[in-house]
């Protein structure tokens, strides 16, 4: 007897580069036909439902980047600047309360040292090795295919990952994934139905948020439909976007921001 489960993947921020990360790793692994054993059969790797995450931390070289400028800012005790990140990473500081690549170049330059770390062989990231860091099992943003994918929904704030979100909305709905819903709220901060669930806004969130959980969960996401909207700030006034003009980087020129922070940092990294 089989128990057919329909999982759901929902989380925030880091969760969610995980539950892409997850979701990329069994699409990878459907891709080139690899099966699992399950009582002694061999099985496909099932999909979940849906995933459905918000403000997913989709590049981690950006905190891989903010240790090479740490190290150039105790070298020479400058100003400092990203321009290899995403401009949200510096545009949307306003908005949020997670650090700036400068602002926190800053702080990891004047944190002293301890039993931990700097490690022994040394390393630029906690997380992963160095060489990992552009793995798209690492940094998801640089996945080259999401085809095949469940129905996902997005959503962000104007919050320093708003671009790498945007990027990943899009690249999912141009790789074929049949149910992508981005929503971006105006004027909010980094996980803010986390941490405003009583605003209008991040009821709405929730509410919306819920409502695609249950929908996949009972429907398969039927009548969900691809939907790419911007939620205005106190009217919640929804005003819908093309999601071929929601990102305006082209997917090579994300490529080679990521690959010029690496080679300046002197690491080679990897790739699927």
């Amino acid at each position: 007897m089989r128990c057919e489960v329909r999982l759901k993947l929902t989380v925030f921020s880091a969760g969610g580069n995980l539950s892409m990360v997850l979701l990329q790793l069994i699409l990878y692994l459907n891709r080139i036909g690899h099966k699992i054993q399950w009582h002694g059969e061999a099985r496909d790797i099932p999909l979940p439902a849906g995933v459905a995450v918000s403000s997913p931390w989709m590049d981690l070289t950006r905190k891989f980047f903010l240790s090479y400028i740490s190290h150039l800012y105790m070298k020479f005790k400058q100003r400092l600047t990203s321009p290899d990140s995403l401009p949200s990473c510096t545009a949307n500081a306003a908005y949020d309360y997670l650090p700036t690549p400068a602002q926190q170049a800053v702080t990891n330059a004047r944190r002293p040292p301890c039993a931990i770390w700097p490690t022994n062989p040394p390393r630029k990231h906690v997380y992963t090795p160095d060489a990992l860091i552009t793995h798209p099992l690492v940094s998801p943003v640089l996945a080259t295919s999401w085809a095949g994918a469940p129905p996902v929904y997005i959503c962000a704030g104007w919050e320093l990952l708003t671009d790498e979100d945007r990027y990943t909305a899009q690249k999912l709905w141009r790789d074929g994934v049949e149910t992508v819903v981005f929503e971006e709220y105006e004027g909010m901060p980094h996980c803010f139905a986390l941490i405003f669930p009583y605003l209008k806004e991040g009821k709405r969130c929730l509410e919306k948020w819920a409502g695609f959980i249950k929908a996949v969960g009972e429907q398969g996401g039927n009548g969900v439909g691809t939907r790419f909207v911007r939620v205005k700030a106190k009217s919640l006034q929804e005003e819908v976007l093309k999601p071929e003009e929601v990102n305006p980087f082209e997917e090579e020129e994300v490529r080679e921001r990521v690959w010029r922070t690496v080679r300046e940092a002197g690491f080679v990294g990897a790739k699927l």
